[in-house]
């Protein structure tokens, strides 16, 4: 009996498969639209007895908008002038994508950032703020008329962004980091007030939205 060889350690029966000719769209002179040239290859994966289930379960995943709702793979190929050309493709490219489902994803084992990484992110987070603020306060300055818009994103995104650095520096010190010997128990404390002063920051994002919707 005839099969499709994926690996040595598996093949589809031809049995499984279904193929249709259809009229290609594609590149085929005047044969184009006149003669079916294109070929639509059926492949059940949701009911084949050839799959493992875990094979079958990341092959369903990786055929995407390829699988109908009854779990069948329909694949297309037109890019060739002749049936047998494209029937070869569509075939190639099923060995492709089911030789694809074979492979056991590797699990990612998280890995800890370390000290100095969180402080790099940290001081990223502050030059942006910096920033912010800086290009906030010459609008203001300058009277252009972005400046309440920019002066909003500014205090939301550095009283925001101040207060997860502030988190994450007392997280470094872990429950020492709560203590008052700390100073940065009190940046929190400071940071938490900035983010309810001179307007909360939630109204900052309405203002903000509300000047964007304006231009």
């Amino acid at each position: 009996m005839t099969q499709l060889r994926i690996s040595p350690a598996l093949s589809i029966d031809e049995n499984e498969l279904e193929e249709s000719f259809i009229a290609s769209a594609g590149p085929g002179g005047q044969n184009v639209n006149k003669v079916a040239t294109a070929v639509q290859l059926r492949f059940d994966v949701l009911h084949s007895p050839s799959l493992t289930d875990p094979v079958r379960l990341r092959l369903i995943a990786l055929s995407g908008s390829r699988l109908t709702k009854d779990g069948v793979l329909v694949l297309t190929g037109r890019q060739f002038r002749t049936q047998e050309r494209n029937r070869a493709d569509v075939r190639a490219r099923l060995v492709e994508l089911v030789r694809d489902a074979l492979v056991i994803p590797k699990k990612r084992r998280p890995t800890k950032p370390t000290r100095a990484s969180k402080e790099r992110r940290l001081q990223g987070k502050k030059t942006h703020s910096r920033l912010m603020i800086r290009a906030a306060a010459s609008a203001l300055d300058n009277r252009d008329p972005r400046a309440t818009m920019l002066c909003a994103m500014a205090k939301r995104f550095a009283t925001d962004t101040g207060s997860k650095i502030a988190n994450d520096a007392l997280q470094l010190h872990g429950g020492y980091g709560y203590l008052k010997d700390f100073p940065a128990e009190r940046h929190v404390r400071d940071l938490r007030v900035h983010q309810i002063l001179e307007g909360t920051n939630e109204i900052m994002r309405v203002i903000v939205s509300r000047e964007m919707f304006r231009q």
